[in-house]
């Protein structure tokens, strides 16, 4: 079984919020400070009187395409030292000063900043943005504990949450890909690349590869409720396996040699493959569970036109048969995020009308999903990513198990 990993792994504390047009944008304010709050100060030191504390740094910045990471300084103060001194104010006032770099140059309103701290690195201060269009997004506010009312404010992550909250394979990706220092996994690696010969295998074969160690019993077998944490334990473990086997493929390379574009041309490569293999990625490991539970059903078919919903219920023959009531037909679209690509499955099937989409992106918005109800979309997840939704939406959405026993009945 792979050891799981939690932000504890990767960070001794951690605070975030959703950065204000007068933290990020020249015209609102040139001040380059954001104002901090007593876990960061706890995180880096209490200045004394108008000290100044100059913390080595990362700044990173990551959208969906890229990861800039530039290395410099970031300085904590007390703004009301002076005023303390003169006996105006016994407040303290503390704020952080960045400097302008490639990473935060790309700053804007509405993206997510979280800053942490490592005690075992030369920078032990990370400034981290995340762009607030990116697929990481969700997951980050997930992980985090984000709620709605931390839009603007910063708030420190609980110390519950950084030892005992697992860290996603969402996540985990995005951290590596930042160069954070994350457990590598690799205790299978050498397994992997005899297993392999050295080659990337085919999607479907990695994923019969990740439920074979992740030490996990056969879905059929597995009893009722089970199959949300099965699904949502095997893609995470295929995911981290994916990402230790890839970056020694990529060290391999980097090792022969690389020219300039050889180099761009294999970091699109890798990048393409990764967004393409976790979609199928995820829906190996569903129809997986439908062949577990002895569960009809096609995948892929072609339904009107050129239209390929990703499983159709019981079969691609009951759909063509005019005789079969429209009513026992169900289809499943699958999509690791949803954004608006989940509009897609709209016209995937005529004769079926509630279209079922399953996602493993948390905290997806009510006003997107009063969208997706009034397309008679119904969103199926993983029970333990049900939390990061409020209430009203919980009503409506579905568990993997819930999906099942419809398609099962």
């Amino acid at each position: 079984m792979l050891r799981s990993a939690c932000l504890a792994n990767c960070f001794d504390a951690l605070a975030f919020k959703i950065l204000s047009a007068v933290e990020t944008s020249p015209r609102h304010s040139n001040q380059h400070e954001i104002n901090a709050i007593r876990p960061i100060v706890q995180m880096f030191g209490d200045p004394q009187g108008c000290e100044k504390l100059n913390i080595p740094c990362l700044y990173i910045y990551a959208d969906d395409d890229s990861v800039i990471s530039n290395p410099g300084v970031l300085t904590l103060y007390d703004a009301r030292a002076k005023g303390r001194e003169l006996g105006r104010t016994d407040r303290s006032e503390y704020r952080m000063y960045y400097r302008t770099n490639d990473a935060t140059l790309r700053m804007e309103e509405g993206d997510l900043l979280f800053i942490a701290h490592r005690k075992k690195s030369d920078t032990p201060a990370v400034f981290a943005i995340v762009d607030k269009d990116s697929d990481a997004l969700p997951w980050l506010k997930w992980l985090f504990g984000y709620t709605e009312q931390q839009k603007t404010s910063f708030s420190g992550v609980d110390s519950d949450i950084l030892i005992n909250r697992e860290l996603p394979a969402r996540a985990y990706e995005l951290f590596f890909a930042m160069g954070l220092e994350v457990p590598q996994n690799d205790d299978f690696l050498d397994e992997m690349i005899v297993r392999f010969k050295g080659t990337l295998p085919s999607t479907a074969e990695f994923s019969s590869y990740a439920r074979l160690i992740s030490g996990c019993p056969n879905a059929g077998e597995v009893q009722s409720g089970t199959a949300d944490d099965l699904l949502y334990y095997w893609y995470n473990t295929e995911t981290k396996l994916f990402l230790s086997f890839e970056k020694y493929l990529l060290d391999e390379e980097i090792n022969r040699g690389l020219s300039a574009e050889r180099f761009i041309s294999l970091s699109k490569t890798f990048l393409n493959r990764r967004k393409t293999r976790a979609g199928q990625s995820l829906e190996n490991h569903i129809e997986q569970i439908f062949i577990d539970r002895n569960i009809a059903y096609s995948r892929t078919p072609v339904t009107e036109g050129k239209s390929r919903p990703d499983y159709i219920f019981p079969s691609i023959e009951a759909y063509r048969d005019p005789a079969f009531p429209s009513m026992h037909l169900y289809m499943l679209g699958v999509k690791t995020t949803c954004k608006d690509r989940w509009r897609q499955i709209l016209t995937e099937a005529a004769r079926i009308k509630t279209k079922h989409l399953l996602t493993i992106e948390p905290g997806i918005s009510e006003n997107q999903t009063t969208e997706m109800k009034q397309q008679d979309v119904r969103l199926v997840l993983p029970r333990c990513l049900h939390s990061s939704f409020s209430d009203h939406q919980k009503e409506w959405i579905m568990g993997v198990e819930d999906f099942l026993k419809v398609v099962s009945d």
